[in-house]
């Protein structure tokens, strides 16, 4: 990922989804969103792992998990409670997924620092 690039992961509803770091290449923020699009839970700094990897959750239910990389939320002061604005195509938001990109959408620099409020 670039220094303000992300993943976005949408569900098709509200829910307590799990997260490993399997594989991953280097830490990552994961910011917990819900369907109003406030901000519920934030994960810092997931490290990457390959054998019995922990997992990570949400404290209350959220639609869209943003991965980020590791260090993303403390340097941009992002907290739970903030708001976010973002508006995935229709046919994410309805089965959420990308068309031929499986169930997950890479963020440019610009889509993150407009979602986020980041300059």
């Amino acid at each position: 990922l670039g220094k303000n690039e992300g993943m976005i992961f949408p569900f098709d509803v509200e829910g307590y989804y799990n997260f490993w770091m399997m594989n991953v290449q280097f830490p990552l923020d994961l910011i917990w969103i819900n369907s109003d699009k406030t901000i519920i839970d934030i994960t810092l700094n997931a490290q990457p792992c390959t054998v019995n990897c922990p997992t990570y959750t949400s404290k209350e239910k959220a639609r869209y998990v943003l991965e980020v990389n590791g260090g993303f939320v403390s340097r941009n002061n992002i907290a739970v409670g903030a708001q976010v604005n973002f508006k995935l195509s229709e046919s994410i938001e309805k089965t959420g997924r990308q068309p031929r990109q499986g169930n997950n959408m890479r963020a440019s620099s610009e889509y993150m620092s407009s979602l986020l409020g980041v300059a």
